[in-house]
């Protein structure tokens, strides 16, 4: 019962210049396929590879988050250019083909502590999709600053998915992969709040 990231996702940018500040546009697009599944709750036919699970663990869940489809707005300053986001496409992803189990551990109970792995992939994405708003790219031209921009993006997200990453292990640790079920619990109950503070993020 552990999570892997597939890698670090890709961040597809079209960098389009603005003439005129617009409101930032943050989508969580849907994705539900043979492949790929977007934030929901899981079952089991969700998990399709046929990677072996070692050790204690019951499942596995492969989950991380991406980056699409990045707009930029830019705008002349005295100091010379800045870029902000426009639009940006900020997802949490189940990979069906990399998330397998153990036919002995398909049951709700593994089903609910494998949800939680996913339930820390969302809140990685809500929160990117805040702190994406903040950040400022910087240059002496246009170009610099949308090229600025896309460094500190980059930063902001490998930040996230550390963030995200100590938090799953933390997770796994104090649950000892969801075998001390008192310490999971209260887990669920830790998920449940912060997913219902973060909500509409």
């Amino acid at each position: 019962m552990k999570t892997t990231l597939t890698g670090l996702g890709a961040l597809l940018l079209l960098l389009a210049a603005r003439t005129a500040a617009e409101e930032p546009k943050i989508f969580a697009p849907k994705h539900d396929n043979d492949v790929y599944a977007s934030y929901r709750q899981l079952v089991w036919d969700d998990f399709k590879g046929s990677l072996q699970v070692w050790g204690p663990e019951l499942a596995m869940l492969a989950s991380t988050i991406q980056l699409e489809d990045l707009r930029a707005q830019t705008e002349r300053t005295e100091d010379g250019w800045e870029a902000r986001v426009a639009s940006l496409e900020v997802v949490a992803l189940m990979d069906k083909l990399q998330s397998s189990s153990k036919s002995a551990g398909r049951n709700d109970y593994t089903l609910r502590h494998e949800q939680g792995h996913f339930d820390i992939t969302e809140l990685g994405a809500r929160r990117l999709r805040r702190a994406v708003l903040d950040v400022v790219g910087k240059g002496s031209s246009e170009g610099a600053a949308r090229y600025d921009l896309e460094q500190r993006l980059r930063e902001v997200y490998a930040e996230t998915l550390q963030s995200m990453q100590k938090m799953q292990m933390q997770y796994d640790g104090e649950t000892s992969n969801g075998q001390r079920k008192g310490k999971q619990k209260l887990w669920w109950k830790k998920l449940q709040k912060l997913m219902d503070e973060t909500d509409g993020w």
